[in-house]
């Protein structure tokens, strides 16, 4: 018998939430549910309780979350209790999302630099990412006062280092290299 993972609760979330075209709203109920347990966690140590039938669990969620969140929303924490997999919830949020970005064709960008950047350069660089892959891009822009100049990209795991500090790096490599 093959165990269930949170990917695999994840693919089947998003594939019957994009079916409706709640993908946004899932996420986000169930993001407001994780928000909640992190607030209480003895609510969610109490709906983890062995001891306590699955009504009293059922009746304890509905209580609390009937005015937050949405009735697929409900079953999906009732389904996660049920089955013992509640302590997957984070997991399965974060899943939920890299499937969305997969789906929706989006890359997320942090863009490393030592000063802000203005609005028109963050425009620009959208754009350029965006038509080198040929997917919407999400800047997240991170100031990094160890540059002393320019600017070092993360895109999706890619490295695009345009820092001084990379360039000197470099630099020495070919140095070394030539000279080896």
């Amino acid at each position: 018998m093959s165990k269930t993972s949170f990917k695999q609760y994840a693919a089947a979330i998003y594939g019957l939430a994009k079916r409706d075209n709640v993908q946004d709203q899932i996420i986000a109920d169930l993001e407001t549910v994780d928000d909640e347990f992190k607030k209480s966690p003895s609510f969610f140590r109490h709906l983890e309780y062995p001891k306590l039938s699955l009504a009293e669990k059922e009746n304890d969620l509905k209580n609390i979350f009937s005015d937050f969140i949405s009735k697929r929303t409900y079953k999906i924490i009732l389904l996660l209790i049920k089955n013992k997999h509640l302590g997957w919830l984070n997991k399965i949020i974060k899943e939920l999302s890299k499937i969305k970005k997969t789906d929706e064709q989006i890359l997320d960008a942090n863009i490393y630099t030592p000063y802000n950047l203005e609005e028109t350069q963050i425009a620009k660089l959208k754009s350029i990412l965006s038509n080198k892959t040929g997917k919407t891009i999400i800047i997240h822009e991170i100031i990094d006062k160890n540059l002393i100049g320019g600017i070092k990209i993360n895109l999706n795991g890619l490295i695009i280092d345009g820092s001084i500090q990379g360039e000197i790096e470099r630099l020495k490599k070919n140095i070394s290299t030539s000279l080896g």
